[in-house]
């Protein structure tokens, strides 16, 4: 099985900085606008369905018979 080369300590990759000589700088993820949008969207989508399930659960425990 071939590995990909080893880069650096720990198998990190890194970006070379301005001049080849240089520091290396660390690979950082940074969330736009949309990025955070849709995870909202997903916390709200994911909570919406959890309380759906709560309701659910609940009309099992639920007595029917009584009306009024």
């Amino acid at each position: 099985m071939n590995r990909p080369p080893k880069l650096s300590e720990g198998y990190v990759d890194r970006l070379a900085g301005p001049d080849p000589g240089g520091k290396h700088l660390a690979m950082i993820a940074a969330f736009g606008f949309l990025e955070w949008f849709f995870l909202a969207l997903l916390v709200v989508l994911v909570a919406a369905t959890g309380l759906f399930a709560l309701f659910l659960a609940a009309q099992l425990f639920r007595d029917h018979a009584r009306r009024g």
